[in-house]
């Protein structure tokens, strides 16, 4: 019974893990696609 709640538990950690992952990378992706939308215009 203990080690199935700590499974649980574990499993639930590893699920906003995940999600604050994706999350990071999503920002990164904006801002990378947002530098070089930035760079194409001709600004330095």
């Amino acid at each position: 019974m203990r080690s199935a709640r700590r499974k649980i538990i574990r499993k639930e950690q590893a699920w906003a893990a995940a999600r604050l992952y994706t999350r990071k990378q999503q920002v990164q992706m904006s801002a990378a696609a947002h530098f070089v939308s930035w760079h194409s215009r001709g600004l330095p």
